[in-house]
């Protein structure tokens, strides 16, 4: 169980969870669960972005990179969310798809995909620009 409390300098009043949004709560509950995971451990989180405003997606995925890697935590999450797809390397992303013996599972950097879209760009493209392209879905 955690007291959390902080104060703004545009709000007079301390603020605390029973103030916050649903997505807020889901934010300082990921937040102090990974503080509060053990060194080399794993921690799995389904749509991270669920209930929080877009414009705290980007915000949320940089501070959840410094914790990981302070921590030396390995998190997983899935997401449909292009922000968030906006904000990760394609080395950060594992696509899963339905393979003739089941899931493959593969970092994006890594499909064929990829590197036609590199060939097409002539540059390293975006985790959003690999799955905006259509290539990965038959």
């Amino acid at each position: 169980n955690y007291a959390v409390t902080w104060s703004d300098n545009t709000y007079s009043k301390n603020v605390t969870r029973l103030s916050l949004s649903g997505g807020n709560a889901r934010v300082i509950f990921l937040i102090l669960s990974l503080f509060n995971s053990r060194t080399k451990s794993c921690f799995v989180a389904e749509e991270i972005e669920n209930g929080l405003h877009t414009s705290r997606i980007g915000k949320l995925v940089d501070e959840l990179r410094t914790i990981i890697k302070n921590q030396k935590i390995q998190l997983i999450f899935t997401t449909h969310n292009h922000q968030i797809l906006d904000k990760l390397l394609p080395d950060e992303v594992v696509f899963c798809q339905l393979g003739p013996r089941g899931s493959v599972y593969q970092r994006l950097n890594k499909t064929e995909e990829y590197k036609l879209i590199k060939e097409q760009l002539g540059s390293e493209p975006t985790s959003s620009d690999v799955v905006n392209s259509g290539l990965l879905y038959d």
